[in-house]
């Protein structure tokens, strides 16, 4: 099996390979450490360069004495580590140490050893590849390409250390040689986790199906169309024609104190795409000063309280927005109370929802996304439309802009019959 990995850390795998004489070493499970942290989520980074992976899923990913081969690449200065905090309940986390100059390049390896091989098809989850096979095929085409050039070029160019270019490279080389990834965790999230999903966003650009660029329908709040399909569908006890969730328990069970005119507001903004705009302008309006609003974050670095200054409605409300919805129900601060005065009924569904374990609504709003946008809106075009190529990010699809229409038509209609709501769409 062919691999692509970087240049430099091969070169020094092969060094360490002569150098080392405490046991035998085997080339091919260090390269595969190499490869498989380099091509992790881009969501497990953080800003330092730090990869965060678990033991059971490293173990699960390379072999049973991988702790040997992390030893040697760190006493070789290829890695470094932080180790896991029970205080803060975070595992091993690793960086990867290359040079800006020796970042870009990679080379191909041969795996020989099958058991190894095994390990690379756990990035392609078969009961995935089953329920969802119009999906992988298009993702493995022939004819869906990037243009690698460009989107090298263009990650040179972005404000990032080196090892996090690295796996922006590599994601662009997952796709250039079809190293597929392809899972459904159908236990948690039910999102389809593809090399598009791990594609820094500003790189899918560069993304072709034969030889024509790609747009992107997007839907506009998502997360919060979602969320206020679901309270309707609390507000009118039809919580059963939610599929694949599996809180259906907790929403029997909610109060049924919902105000309609305060539900009907949130919808309203929810569905005409100004959610984040309406209230962001309010909330600088009633609560800050000379158009501007200073809030209040913990800097995890610094580890101290540091002021934010902002006067775009937009890029204040959304992250405002998301530690409202999927932060813990200790959490304060002014922001809570303000939007518990504006929706005091709907915070107290989100807050029984979130009673037992926070992370509920939102795993329960991506469940009720992936049950729209994959087993309804992809399905029914791949029936009725075969011939129209399209991949999923999440709550968007990117097709060809001639299939835009299509697209777009599919997802109101069935959006509109499920929840008697349709969202606002963007192409781009």
């Amino acid at each position: 099996m062919k691999i692509y990995i970087n240049r430099y850390l091969n070169e020094q795998i092969l060094e360490i390979k002569k150098n080392e004489k405490n046991f035998k070493f085997n080339v091919e499970k260090a390269q595969i450490i190499i490869y498989q942290l380099t091509n992790i989520s881009k969501d497990n980074i953080d800003e330092d360069g730090y990869i965060s992976v678990c033991s059971v899923l490293f173990r699960k990913l390379t072999f049973r004495d991988y702790n040997k081969y992390l030893d040697i690449l760190i006493n070789f200065n290829l890695l470094v580590r932080k180790n896991y905090s029970t205080k803060l309940n975070s595992c091993n986390k690793y960086k990867i140490i290359v040079s800006e100059s020796d970042a870009s390049l990679c080379e191909e390896v041969d795996i020989y050893d099958y058991k190894l091989t095994n390990k690379m098809s756990s990035n392609i989850m078969p009961s995935a590849k089953q329920n969802y096979k119009n999906l992988y095929n298009w993702l493995k085409h022939e004819d869906f390409t990037i243009d690698y050039e460009n989107a090298i070029n263009k990650i040179q160019e972005l404000n990032a250390k080196p090892c996090i270019k690295l796996n922006f490279i590599q994601s662009v080389n997952a796709i250039r040689y079809k190293n597929i990834r392809f899972i459904c965790r159908q236990a948690t999230d039910k999102r389809l986790h593809t090399n598009i999903t791990n594609l820094k966003s500003v790189l899918r650009q560069f993304l072709y199906y034969k030889s024509k660029k790609l747009v992107n329908i997007d839907l506009k709040n998502s997360q919060i169309y979602f969320l206020a399909m679901l309270l309707l569908s609390i507000k009118h006890k039809k919580v059963n024609e939610i599929r694949n969730t599996n809180v259906n328990i907790i929403l029997h069970e909610l109060p049924e104190t919902l105000d309609m005119i305060e539900l009907q507001r949130f919808v309203d903004l929810a569905v005409n795409g100004v959610f984040y705009q309406v209230l962001g302008q309010e909330l600088i309006i009633e609560k800050g000063f000379n158009k501007l609003y200073e809030k209040r974050k913990f800097d995890v670095k610094r580890k101290r309280m540091i002021y934010e200054i902002y006067d775009n409605p937009k890029e204040l409300m959304k992250p405002i927005t998301f530690e409202l919805l999927f932060s813990s129900n200790d959490t304060n601060s002014k922001e809570k109370d303000w939007f518990y005065e504006k929706f005091p009924t709907i915070s107290n569904v989100l807050m029984k929802i979130k009673e037992i374990d926070y992370t509920s609504l939102a795993l329960l709003l991506q469940n009720i996304e992936s049950d729209t946008i994959l087993n309804r809106v992809t399905k029914f075009i791949s029936k009725h439309y075969p011939h129209v190529f399209m991949l999923t990010i999440h709550d968007s699809i990117m097709t060809l802009p001639e299939h835009a229409n299509i697209v777009q038509k599919v997802i109101m209609d069935i959006t509109s019959e499920l929840f008697g709501y349709s969202p606002k769409l963007s192409v781009e």
